[in-house]
C-alpha cells in the first residue's frame, strides 16, 4: 500500500487549496507514465503544487491580458475556474481604479509633503508592487494607488525610526526603497507604509507621543 501526497496531506502544502493549483499543469504534458506509480504520481502533485505557489507569489500576473495586469489572485483563480469573463474582470478593475483615484486624491489633499523638517509623509500616486530577498528571506509588497501614506525620515533626522513600535502597533509595514526600488513609484528612501484610513493628525501625534 502506498499513501498518495496531495496538497491536502503533505505538511510542506497543507495550507494550499485547488483553487490554487489552477492550471499549474499548463506548461507540462501530461501522459499516462505520469500515473504508473506512487512516486511518478507525488512527483506530479508536487510539481503542480510548486507551480501553483509560483502563480499565488505573482507569476500569475505574466499569464493575464495587458488589460487586466491589475486584477488580484483571486480574479485570476476566478477566470481560471469560469467564475467570471475577461470583461467582467476589467469592467470591475476600472470601477476600483476609478475610486482609487478619488480616495488617493482625497488622502493626497490630507497629506503633507514637509510634515516637519524631520519627516515626510507623502501618499503612494502608483500602485507598489514588488518583491526582494531580505537576509534569506523573500519579502513581498502589494497596494493600489492611495492605500498608503510612505513615512520616512529626512537626512539626518532619526524620528521615524525612533517611532517604529508604535507605527508597527498600528499595521506600518517597512520597505526600503532605496535598497529595493519598486518599479515606476518614485521614492527613493527606506519607509514605513501605514494605511491612509489614518488621518495625517492621528500619524503625526503617534509619531510625537513615540519619538
Amino acid at each position: 500500500m502506498f499513501r498518495l501526497i496531495t496538497p491536502w496531506n503533505h505538511r510542506q502544502h497543507s495550507g494550499l487549496r485547488w483553487g490554487a493549483v489552477i492550471n499549474a499543469f499548463d506548461e507540462k504534458h501530461i501522459s499516462k507514465d505520469d500515473f504508473a506509480d506512487a512516486v511518478s504520481v507525488n512527483r506530479l502533485v508536487e510539481m503542480a503544487t510548486r507551480r501553483a505557489r509560483e502563480l499565488k507569489d505573482g507569476d500569475y500576473v505574466n499569464e493575464l491580458p495587458d488589460t487586466l495586469k491589475s486584477a488580484t489572485w483571486q480574479d485570476y483563480v476566478s477566470l481560471k475556474n469560469g467564475g467570471a469573463t475577461e470583461s467582467e474582470i476589467a469592467e470591475r478593475l476600472e470601477q476600483a481604479e476609478s475610486k482609487r483615484e478619488e480616495q488617493a486624491a482625497v488622502a493626497e489633499a490630507r497629506a503633507d509633503e514637509a510634515a516637519n523638517d524631520d519627516y515626510i509623509i507623502v501618499v503612494n500616486d502608483k500602485p507598489i508592487r514588488a518583491k526582494a530577498r531580505v537576509r534569506g528571506r523573500w519579502w513581498s509588497v502589494s497596494e493600489d494607488v492611495g492605500a498608503v501614506y510612505l513615512i520616512a525620515d529626512q537626512p539626518g533626522s532619526s524620528t521615524i525610526r525612533n517611532a517604529k513600535d508604535a507605527i508597527k502597533k498600528i499595521g506600518g509595514r517597512f520597505w526600503n526603497f532605496e535598497a529595493n526600488p519598486v518599479a515606476d513609484v518614485n521614492f527613493d528612501r527606506p519607509a514605513w507604509m501605514v494605511s491612509t484610513r489614518y488621518s495625517v493628525d492621528e500619524l503625526r501625534k503617534i509619531i510625537a507621543d513615540a519619538a
